[in-house]
């Protein structure tokens, strides 16, 4: 039952970007601009004090993996040496779906960067169909204790977090990645 009160802030969240990106004319990004007062994921997470932020520690997690296995973010740090992206996502995030191939292609392409995708906000089941649907090559886990939607503080989705192999997050961003972006975010990574 706790996870109900986060899932329909969720839910809102996400109901607010999908109207935004509705009711916008033009090409506008609903994850960059705002619009009639309403703010953009970004900007939310921006005004959160509550967030981890740049340059701090990454909340530490660990993860069940859909397939076997688990992910732990201090034992990947401590014994890989590979920075790591973490992307938040859930089986009902439209822009979840959009990205995840996109993140994929990155993944394959540069694999001296470790990602992870998390499953926040979601039914195990629906969140394993998707993931088997959607087959993506790195290792997608479910948050089944909540830990990194209440470590992350999740404020909407997707939500992807860009952490250095000591631990500091150097990129946190609330919205979609695009191969662009992800190509550019490279040189955070030195």
């Amino acid at each position: 039952m706790r996870l109900l009160p986060w899932l329909l802030v969720g839910m809102v969240v996400v109901g607010a970007a999908v109207w935004y990106q509705v009711t916008t004319p033009g090409d506008t990004d609903p994850t960059t601009a705002p619009i009639d007062g309403v703010r953009s994921l970004q900007e939310l997470a921006e005004s959160s004090p509550d967030i981890p932020g740049t340059d701090e520690p990454a909340p530490d997690f660990s993860v069940e993996l859909f397939g076997g296995g688990s992910f732990s973010l201090a034992d990947h740090l401590a014994t890989d040496g590979r920075p790591v992206i973490v992307n938040l996502w859930a089986s009902w995030c439209t822009p979840c779906r959009q990205e995840m191939p996109i993140i994929d292609a990155f993944a394959a392409a540069h694999p001296e960067i470790a990602v992870i995708g998390v499953a926040v906000m979601d039914d195990i089941g629906l969140a394993g169909e998707f993931a088997e649907e959607i087959a993506v090559s790195y290792p997608l886990g479910f948050d089944d204790r909540e830990q990194v939607m209440v470590g992350y503080r999740v404020t909407g989705l997707p939500a992807t977090f860009w952490i250095a192999p000591d631990g500091t997050i150097l990129k946190r961003l609330f919205g979609v990645v695009t191969a662009e972006s992800l190509d550019e975010d490279l040189a955070l990574f030195g």
